[in-house]
C-alpha cells in the first residue's frame, strides 16, 4: 500500500516499501496476524493495536500524495518474549496503547524491557506527562529506545523515570 509523510515546508515524502522489498515478500509464504498470536514457543505478535488512549500516531502519515487520507499505521505491530521483552518499530499505536493491549491479551506476560521507539519526537508536554506517569506504574527495567523518541522526550522520561534504565540507538 502506498505511504507518504506530510511535514509542513517540506516536500513530500514517498514511505512506500521499496518495488524490490515487494517483489520479494510476494514470493514468500507472509501469515496476517490479527490478533495475539504465538509464532514460535515463547515468541507472540500482537497483531494490530487498537488505538484506545488518545495517543496519537505520531506524524503526518497519509495513504496518497495529497494527504487526503489519514494512514493510521494499523499495520504496525509488536514482538513479545516469553521473558518479558518487547521489540516493536516506531509505536506508531503509542506505548500505553500497546501495553495495555498486551496486558489484556496476555495478562500473564509481564513488561521488563522494551526495545524500539516511542514515536513521541513532536509530542507536546501533556503527552510525555501521560507517557511518563502511565510508565511509572508499569515493571519495566530497561528501555532501548529509538531515535524517533526524540532528544527532547528521552531526556524528559530519564528526569521522570530514574528507575529504568533509559538508553537511545542512534543511526
Amino acid at each position: 500500500r502506498n505511504r507518504f509523510s506530510r511535514h509542513p515546508g517540506k516536500p513530500v515524502r514517498d514511505l512506500t516499501i521499496p518495488a524490490a522489498s515487494a517483489d520479494i515478500l510476494r514470493k514468500v509464504q507472509c501469515m496476517e496476524i490479527n490478533g495475539m498470536t504465538e509464532i514460535f514457543p515463547g515468541m507472540f505478535l500482537t497483531g494490530p493495536i487498537p488505538r484506545v488512549s488518545g495517543e496519537t500516531w505520531g506524524g503526518p502519515f497519509y495513504c496518497d500524495p495529497e494527504g487526503k487520507t489519514e494512514d493510521l499505521i494499523p499495520d504496525e505491530q509488536a514482538l513479545l518474549l516469553e521473558e518479558g521483552i518487547m521489540i516493536q518499530g516506531c509505536c506508531h499505536a503509542g506505548i500505553i496503547n500497546t501495553l495495555e493491549f498486551c496486558k489484556k491479551n496476555k495478562p500473564d506476560w509481564i513488561p521488563r524491557t522494551v526495545i524500539g521507539g516511542l514515536h513521541l519526537i513532536s509530542a507536546d508536554h501533556n503527552r510525555l506527562r501521560k507517557t511518563a506517569d502511565y510508565l511509572k506504574k508499569t515493571e519495566i527495567q530497561t528501555m532501548i529506545l529509538l531515535h524517533c523518541t526524540g532528544e527532547k522526550a528521552v531526556e524528559f522520561l530519564k528526569n521522570e523515570l530514574p528507575d529504568i534504565k533509559i538508553l537511545i540507538l542512534r543511526s
